[in-house]
């Protein structure tokens, strides 16, 4: 994997996929609600999560890894993250190479979060780039045990136009964080109340 100091924001700027009043946006929304910026730009519909990955994958000379079909990773893996720690980083636990877990990951360029992981797991890890799509729905069928068909990734222009319920109620599988929607659920009814 290539280095870089650019973050994923960086990269999509200079791309031409976002511009400076779009990135600045979703720095903001990062800052008052928290969650990761790749994801908080394909949720505000900037960009498309397979626009995001296709960027990372250029810049770091790696290939995205599709979670959909992969078997059950064995337990001891699993049990190596906990459910809690998967959904808030938002990452799978895929293997062991080694003593190296093999970790899917939505942004390797995030190297603050890699840090936070590598010391809240107490592991060494190898970061894997992954549709977070794909991770949430991993997430789901592998630890929680729920069905959850396998799906397109949503295009960037379908999450423009979809309402905040909409999207609600899609919940992880519409590939945006649950805390992300509901902050902006609630955020929504807020400005709507004090409007009143």
């Amino acid at each position: 994997m290539k280095k870089t100091n650019k973050r994923i924001g960086q990269l999509l700027l200079e791309a031409g996929l976002i511009d400076e009043l779009q990135l600045k946006s979703a720095l903001s929304y990062q800052q008052e609600w928290g969650g990761r910026l790749g994801s908080v730009i394909i949720k505000k519909g900037f960009v498309s999560e397979k626009d995001v990955v296709s960027i990372i994958e250029k810049q770091f000379g790696i290939s995205c890894i599709s979670l959909e079909s992969i078997d059950r990773p064995a337990d001891e893996v699993l049990n190596m993250v906990k459910l809690d720690i998967a959904k808030k980083f938002g990452i799978f636990p895929i293997g062991l190479e080694g003593k190296m877990l093999l970790l899917a990951v939505a942004d390797p360029t995030d190297l603050k979060t890699l840090d936070d992981i590598r010391f809240v797991l107490g592991a060494r890890i190898k970061p894997l780039l992954a549709l977070e799509s794909d991770i949430m729905r991993a997430i789901a069928v592998h630890y929680e045990g729920k069905v959850v068909p396998a799906r397109e990734a949503p295009a960037a222009s379908s999450s423009r136009t979809e309402s905040a319920s909409q999207r609600e109620s899609s919940g992880a599988e519409g590939g945006v964080a649950p805390e992300i929607i509901h902050h902006e659920t609630m955020y929504h009814e807020t400005r709507t109340q004090k409007a009143k």
